[in-house]
């Protein structure tokens, strides 16, 4: 094995503990994938460390993407929280219902909250216009008895 060849593979090794994408690696070091792929098939060591190596980037790619999709979902998008309830929510799942039926019944249920929240804030706008309403009337019977109070002091 050229020396060269040995300071290639090792260097792969560490590209991917840190990133799993085998072209990202190649690319950054200058390999060709198919040069990666032949070494893979004829030195098993370096095959089983590069499978070692993206068993520990793989998660952290996984912890990133669940990331980015939690902020997606938290921003109010839907693809994202369809996606999210397909894989994890056994309601959801592919096995239970068709991925149309799935989307028609998470649209229905996102539509079903948006009426209920939009029936509650009218419901309590009335409540403050109610209130409103009878603080005037509170205010304005006050404002009619300091009056003839006011009248009669004077008329007296």
């Amino acid at each position: 094995m050229i020396p060269n060849q040995v300071q290639l593979k090792k260097k792969i090794i560490e590209e991917l503990e840190s990133n799993p994408i085998i072209q990202v690696a190649c690319t950054k070091l200058a390999i060709q994938r198919g040069t990666y792929y032949r070494w893979k098939q004829s030195d098993k060591k370096f095959s089983k460390k590069c499978n070692e190596a993206r068993k520990i980037s793989i998660p952290i790619i996984n912890e990133l993407a669940e990331s980015t999709i939690m902020n997606k979902i938290k921003d109010g998008d839907l693809k994202s929280s369809i996606f999210w309830l397909i894989n994890n929510h056994p309601k959801y799942r592919k096995n239970n219902l068709n991925s149309s039926f799935k989307i028609n019944k998470l649209k229905d249920e996102i539509e079903k909250l948006k009426m209920e929240r939009h029936a509650e804030i009218d419901r309590q706008t009335q409540m403050l216009r109610d209130l409103f309403d009878r603080a005037r009337k509170s205010s304005t019977a006050i404002n009619n008895t300091n009056e003839k109070n006011d009248m009669n002091d004077i008329s007296n």
